[in-house]
């Protein structure tokens, strides 16, 4: 069998309804289509959308939309805990902060760096960059997640509660 011979509509397993699987002719919204990393990644970090490209998705500062108001994409798609990823992102972002000021400190200060400033500002700086960044590593994570599960259907759907 050669590989020309698998390929298509033809060769698609046969689902559990007994029925032949239609091939994707592209996408069935139309806001669903796939993009570039550093454009969800770009869009993400300037606080809008990662699918769409349009701000407002924060009612607060800590508090993000349902939905995206321009293309109406789940913004939590899916799990309850879908933010997770999120604190780990800040995680990341504020101990990167952290690291290259206590570097920049150090490099500016050699001989005698202040290490009681650099202890308390420390603190201080890591509460404040957790804070800050928060809003950032939401829409950072996702588009991490779009990424990786670019949007379907069903993210634009609405649900009943």
């Amino acid at each position: 069998m050669r590989l020309e011979d698998t390929e298509g509509p033809e060769s698609c397993a046969m689902p559990p309804s007994g029925k032949q699987a239609r091939p994707m002719t592209g996408p069935s919204h139309p806001s669903i289509s796939r993009q570039s990393p550093w454009r969800l990644l770009g869009r993400a970090l300037l606080l809008r959308c990662p699918n769409c490209g349009v701000g407002g998705l924060f009612t607060g500062f800590f508090q993000i939309k349902e939905r995206c108001p321009n293309c109406g994409m789940l913004l939590e798609r899916g799990e309850s805990d879908y933010f997770l990823g999120a604190y780990t992102v800040n995680l990341i972002a504020v101990e990167i902060l952290l690291a290259l000021a206590f570097l920049v400190v150090m490099l500016v200060t050699w001989p005698n760096p202040p290490w009681d400033a650099l202890q308390y500002g420390g603190v201080g700086l890591s509460i404040l960059g957790a804070v800050f960044c928060y809003p950032f590593a939401k829409t950072t994570w996702l588009a991490v997640d779009l990424i990786f599960r670019p949007p379907h259907r069903e993210d634009f759907i609405t649900r009943v509660k």
